[in-house]
């Protein structure tokens, strides 16, 4: 049976295992990609595919610079998409300092990217995965990672801390293709994609977060008898889960 970590002492114990990635791409003047991700191993980082290639996969088909490739595969040909962004990849690790990436593999599919990082001296939090747990409604969540904020620059947004509860299983399009995410009823803004998701109180990894719904509807109030629909925040979250990604990807192949 899993330890369960003090209440006072969880926060703490989530912020230790969350790190802001930074990718910056040559091919355009300040174009910069950020997000969060945690370390499966010593040496290997899991994030988002959408946080590394700068766009969710539906944006970068329709990019005019990836539709001239004309490699073997889709998978192939965002291989090279990448290569030919030249992206310089950093993760900021506890302390500040910011160390070196590579991009190792990628499923573009499942929105999952892991990287290479070479962390040399510095100390990284290694998070343990579950890729058994079956989730289900009211299961209570916790994640964090670095939500934009007004006034701060990208990379340097504070760590922000949310919980919340599954509340549903749709199968939609997120970062990546059409499959089953978890929908969390949890604050969500840009900056947390790549975050790991854990159970409540819990130390094992469930699922990696990996996009939200900002804006939802409201059609309750009228003006002259016509309906006026007025956009409200939500903010909901979503996630893959650990178990997708081990049944469904070979992203941990060689790994778990």
């Amino acid at each position: 049976m899993q330890k369960v970590v003090k209440k006072s002492a969880y926060p703490q114990f989530i912020k230790n295992r969350v790190y802001r990635v930074i990718i910056n791409y040559s091919y355009k003047p300040n174009c910069v990609s950020s997000g969060a991700g945690f370390f499966i191993s010593r040496n290997q980082f899991l994030t988002c595919f959408h946080v590394v290639f700068g766009n969710e996969l539906v944006d970068i088909r329709k990019d005019l610079e990836f539709l001239k490739l004309k490699e073997a595969n889709e998978h192939e040909n965002l291989k090279l998409f990448f290569l030919n962004t030249a992206p310089s990849i950093q993760v900021e690790l506890g302390s500040g300092i910011r160390v070196n990436a590579v991009l190792r593999k990628f499923d573009q599919n499942y929105d999952a990217a892991l990287l290479d990082v070479d962390v040399g001296q510095n100390k990284a939090n290694i998070c343990l995965l579950n890729d058994n747990f079956t989730p289900d409604y009211g299961d209570s969540i916790v994640f964090g990672g670095f939500p934009n904020q007004f006034s701060y620059k990208y990379d340097e947004t504070p760590f922000g801390y949310h919980e919340g509860m599954i509340s549903s299983f749709p199968v939609t399009i997120i970062g990546g293709g059409r499959y089953e995410h978890l929908q969390i009823n949890s604050i969500n803004l840009s900056g947390n994609s790549g975050a790991p998701l854990f159970i409540k109180g819990k130390k094992e990894v469930i699922g990696v977060i990996n996009g939200n719904m900002n804006w939802g509807r409201d059609d309750l109030l009228s003006a002259n008898n016509n309906i006026v629909s007025n956009r409200v925040p939500l903010s909901i979250a979503y996630s893959t889960t650990i178990k997708t990604l081990k049944e469904k990807t070979s992203i941990f192949s060689g790994i778990i």
